[in-house]
């Protein structure tokens, strides 16, 4: 193993060419791409989930918590970007042509069917599970067709916004 001197010396004497930083850095993006395309495919993995009630402390509801940190580890690298669509879709959401999406938060990939042509502003909660006396409610979420979404909006679990719709900044959709 290396010293910090023998680093320094390293860095100094540029051992370190125009090669090696080159591959350094495709080898730091190459990652995060598998990383990302392996989060994607490990949401599909876990298994679609059924609407319903079931106990908080359940496989279930470690599986939704799996999906929705997942989703959330993923939205700070894709977030707003042309991949987050692909990505949702690898993950199991359903998404129309032309919609787009920003950041959504506690959202099950797998209970969301958006339309095409929709617009999602930033900080959405959409489909989280809802937790209340040791259950854990999940439901599918429908958004029509040509459908903007505010900032910070809430659509909560079963939620089905007909097409066109206007959900405004901090509103909440039941």
């Amino acid at each position: 193993m290396a010293t910090d001197n023998e680093r320094v010396r390293m860095l100094r004497d540029r051992l370190w060419t125009a090669e090696l930083w080159m591959a350094a850095a495709v080898g730091s993006v190459a990652s995060l791409v598998v990383a990302l395309v392996s989060s994607a495919l490990l949401c599909r993995a876990l298994g679609r989930e059924r609407p319903g009630v079931f106990a908080a402390r359940s496989w279930t509801s470690v599986r939704v918590d799996g999906k929705t940190r997942l989703l959330d580890l993923a939205s700070v690298w894709l977030s707003g970007a042309i991949f987050w669509p692909w990505w949702l879709r690898a993950a199991g959401m359903r998404i129309g042509a032309g919609a787009e999406v920003s950041t959504i938060i506690d959202t099950v990939p797998d209970l969301v069917s958006i339309g095409d042509d929709c617009f999602f502003a930033d900080g959405v909660y959409l489909a989280a599970p809802r937790f209340d006396r040791g259950t854990m409610t999940l439901g599918p979420v429908q958004i029509g067709a040509g459908t903007f979404v505010g900032n910070h909006a809430v659509i909560a679990a079963g939620a089905v916004l007909p097409a066109d719709a206007l959900l405004g900044v901090s509103t909440v959709a039941t």
